[in-house]
């Protein structure tokens, strides 16, 4: 039998995850998709008040998803921008 209650994440996670969005949200904004910047505004907005829903772990590792997906974006426009660096050099 599944145990149906959702764990609440530690208050240093959710400090963490806090930073996350945040950085996410002020850094790479053109990068994140309309859903996700929406989870991240909701987070910021009213997870931490005394929303149970947005305090969960859970929930705070759909942000570090998002963060995850974020940074692959960002390392695969930076290798291209290499890639095509050395192209350049060796033409």
């Amino acid at each position: 039998m599944k145990n149906n209650k959702k764990s609440i994440a530690s208050e240093a996670v959710l400090i963490q995850t806090k930073q996350i969005a945040t950085n996410l949200l002020k850094q790479n904004a053109r990068l994140l998709g309309q859903n996700q910047a929406q989870v991240l505004n909701n987070f910021l907005n009213t997870g931490m008040a005394n929303n149970k829903k947005f305090k969960t772990q859970q929930y705070c590792e759909k942000i570090l998803n998002i963060s995850f997906d974020v940074n692959n974006r960002v390392a695969k426009k930076h290798l291209l921008k290499e890639q095509k660096a050395k192209k350049t050099i060796s033409s």
